[in-house]
């Protein structure tokens, strides 16, 4: 009985080993990357654009475009954080969402267009997110993993007729005097 006994030990012995290391390397495999967190949410802009005019023949592409910081200079209005290039033209309204990568607070919110057969330029403006009542561009604040929402833009089509619009001198105001020169050269 006695030599029973010492193989069952050293069967249990080996077992014994045998799971102490498959527990090791399951531990090791299993844990090598740690506790992943839960990827946050979508991190960005949304709003609506709401189109008031009819909407010219011209007119190619339209965009949300966000600035951390308002352009200084001509090459500055490429420097955008991003964009939501696909307004639907014709559409009375329009819900964007813009992707942001880092939070921070965006000091520019505007609506561009573009011609057929061109590229944008700084001539392009149609329109700014603003407060009413304020003088200034609304600066809009982003945090990782949210979605700052209602940032709300009216773009007044009459602009691409050459008409005066409310409120543009309002998305203008931030921009510096030689930029604005710049541009009424080209008109």
């Amino acid at each position: 009985m006695r030599g029973n006994s010492k193989a069952r030990s050293r069967s249990n012995a080996g077992e014994c080993a045998l799971c102490i290391g498959v527990s090791l390397w399951l531990l090791v495999v299993g844990c090598d990357h740690g506790l992943e967190a839960t990827p946050p949410g979508p991190t960005g802009i949304s709003g609506r654009v709401t189109f008031i005019g009819i909407w010219p023949d011209e007119v190619e592409q339209v965009a949300v475009a966000v600035y951390r910081e308002v352009p200084q200079q001509l090459e500055d209005f490429f420097a955008l954080t991003g964009a939501d290039t696909e307004v639907e033209l014709g559409a009375e309204n329009y819900d964007y969402f813009v992707p942001i990568e880092a939070d921070g607070v965006y000091q520019w919110v505007v609506v561009a267009w573009r011609r057929k057969d061109s590229f944008w330029d700084f001539s392009s403006l149609l329109g700014c997110h603003y407060l009413p009542g304020e003088e200034l561009p609304g600066q809009v604040a982003v945090r990782r993993g949210q979605v700052t929402r209602d940032i709300d833009i009216v773009v007044d089509l009459g602009i691409l007729q050459g008409e005066k619009i409310p409120g543009m001198d309002i998305c203008e105001r931030v921009l510096p005097a030689e930029l604005l020169a710049v541009r009424d050269q080209g008109d």
